[in-house]
């Protein structure tokens, strides 16, 4: 079976680097051979009809391997939420294809990091503009998102 990962991630155009790592990342490395093979396959012909591209999907599991542990449904209700707090289909994919780690925060953290960019003076809209830009502003602290917009 791991033979069956390997040849079909290396297909998909993963280095055997990469599988390593990825197969090897927590919580991934818990699940059972063919339960991995299932996920990897079933994620990556989701994402595909997302419209992600190859070297997109790549460099997302790359960077968050545990995207290849979750269920579709978690995928796709990540996707509604963020739809739901003001950003567009389109806008969310863009979103999580720079920035994976939107899969792994809450819902509740991605509202809360907006309202805390608010209180700081900030509208709704310029807050959902500027982290349409810039997604990675929810991986970060408040403070820090204050010292970096002191430096602007």
């Amino acid at each position: 079976m791991k033979e069956k990962i390997y040849n079909y991630m290396l297909d998909i155009g993963y280095t055997s680097e990469e599988i390593d790592y990825i197969i090897n990342s927590y919580p991934i490395c818990e699940l059972t051979e063919e339960k991995l093979y299932d996920n990897i396959k079933r994620n990556y012909e989701y994402f595909i009809k997302l419209e992600y591209s190859k070297e997109e999907i790549i460099k997302m599991t790359k960077s968050l391997p545990q995207l290849f542990g979750y269920s579709i449904e978690n995928i796709k209700q990540k996707i509604q939420d963020i739809i739901d707090i003001g950003y567009s289909k389109e806008e969310t994919i863009k979103m999580t294809k720079s920035s994976p780690a939107l899969f792994g925060y809450s819902i509740e953290n991605i509202k809360q990091k907006i309202q805390d960019i608010m209180d700081i003076g900030y509208s709704k809209e310029e807050t959902i503009k500027m982290t349409k830009t810039f997604p990675s502003l929810f991986g970060l602290s408040i403070e820090n998102i204050k010292e970096k917009i002191q430096d602007i």
